[in-house]
């Protein structure tokens, strides 16, 4: 018997519905939906992701190819979560979307363009209405590109634009500037979500009273056998470096290395370091569901991404997964001075400014990391912007070899080196010691 087998055809229209139309589920939803929770789980077709409305379910890679028959071809992560949160903003407030088959709903949704505004019948009338949970809420300048949109439409044709975001001054200011006809409303609809500073916040702690997950005091692994994997092409020397080291000084290793890294997934925690969760008390993280490869949503990484700051939560899943891209990088590299190597964490890169800076001696070195999501013209755009800067050499890295080749194509002969093809979601090189 097959593992999708063991689901029955109820439960495999259930879990359609949950992609196609739910977006993603809350654990109270989850239990109600599907009276066989816990076999669900155990098969893996559910992915548990938390955000900053609670924990919510998403169908997983095994369990689109249970509904589907493929893992490809996937919908976005964040719009599913997005797609969830309005759906239970709209239950919140027992508002209803509008018919397609509305004539005037579907010329509001015209209107829309490609923002996921939908027509929804509202007290007062129909409106164009979104939600946005991911990246903490609507920023001040996607408020601004919506209400110019549709500033002129929205007088003329008398319609309100309302905006759901769980945090409660995330953007308001930039809202009242548009108040003749957009609401911006902070709502967790869920009653859910860890409150800090009176702000919802996805950010866990790891407990300062954790217990140690490590139980050995010395190395992770003897010398020999480390370089005996160094000499297999498998582990970074700074690595192979960190693993020889007691715990205590392992651990120490990872909190500076934070620092520079800015975040760290557990995957590399426990790769690089050899530690686990518990080794870290005090230290901040959240929970996330990655895809290291642009278009293949075949692969889904769950990680928990430690941080150097709680800030670095409000940026989304995939600028924290470029981060962890960056750091993987270093680590090949073999830089380990933090005086050596800056990392930018500005909300929107400049086409001038790359990921980070290697000072490599007199040589200053562009970083480069790349998921699959910059076309040729960018590409060529980075390397030229990066020349007239000054840099010595760039320097790319990559989640594939496929990248990797295409890349060298595309650029002909302009990058010196191969990009650096860095797999950050293997979790271990070595057995268990």
């Amino acid at each position: 018997m097959t593992r999708e087998s063991r689901l029955s055809e109820g439960e495999l229209d259930t879990l359609n519905t949950l992609y196609h139309d739910d977006g993603a589920w809350t654990p109270d939803e989850a239990r109600a939906r599907l009276a066989r929770l816990g076999l669900a789980l155990e098969l893996g077709v559910l992915t548990r992701v938390q955000t900053l409305i609670g924990p919510l379910y998403l169908l997983s890679p095994d369990g689109r190819d249970a509904v589907f028959g493929t893992r490809h071809d996937a919908q976005s992560l964040t719009r599913q979560q997005d797609r969830a949160y309005l759906r239970l903003c709209l239950e919140h407030y027992g508002w209803t979307f509008a018919s397609a088959a509305d004539p005037v709903a579907t010329d509001l949704k015209g209107l829309a363009g490609q923002r996921l505004l939908h027509p929804v019948h509202t007290p007062e009338g129909l409106a164009l209405v979104g939600a946005q949970m991911t990246s903490g809420g609507f920023r001040p300048l996607a408020i601004k590109n919506l209400g110019d949109r549709l500033r002129s439409s929205a007088n003329h044709r008398n319609f309100r634009v309302i905006l759901f975001t769980p945090k409660p001054e995330l953007g308001q200011d930039m809202a009242q500037h548009y108040a003749a006809f957009m609401t911006l409303i902070p709502l967790v609809p869920t009653g859910v979500t860890t409150i800090r500073h009176r702000v919802p916040t996805r950010v866990q702690i790891v407990p300062k009273d954790a217990t140690p997950g490590t139980v050995e005091a010395g190395p992770y692994a003897t010398r020999p056998v480390l370089v005996s994997i160094m000499a297999a092409g498998n582990l970074p020397a700074c690595t192979a470096d960190i693993l020889a080291l007691p715990r205590a000084e392992r651990i120490a290793r990872f909190r500076a290395d934070l620092r520079m890294d800015k975040v760290i997934a557990e995957t590399q925690l426990q790769r690089h370091y050899g530690l686990t969760h518990d080794d870290l008390p005090g230290v901040a993280f959240v929970e996330a569901v990655l895809r290291p490869r642009k278009n293949s949503s075949t692969l889904e990484v769950q990680t928990r991404l430690y941080l150097a700051t709680t800030g670095l939560a409000n940026k989304n899943d995939s600028a924290l997964m470029h981060l962890v891209g960056v750091g993987e990088m270093r680590r090949m590299l073999g830089v380990t001075d933090p005086a050596q190597w800056v990392v930018s964490t500005a909300a929107r890169h400049r086409v001038e400014d790359p990921d980070a800076v290697w000072q490599r001696g007199w040589q200053t070195v562009a970083i480069e990391y790349d998921s699959g999501h910059y076309g040729e013209t960018l590409v060529l755009r980075k390397l030229d912007s990066f020349k007239s800067r000054g840099m010595h050499e760039t320097i790319w890295g990559v989640p594939s070899s496929q990248r990797a080749k295409r890349l060298m194509r595309e650029t002909a002969g302009r990058l010196t080196s191969p990009p650096l093809v860095t797999r950050w979601w293997q979790d271990s090189v070595l057995p268990p010691w």
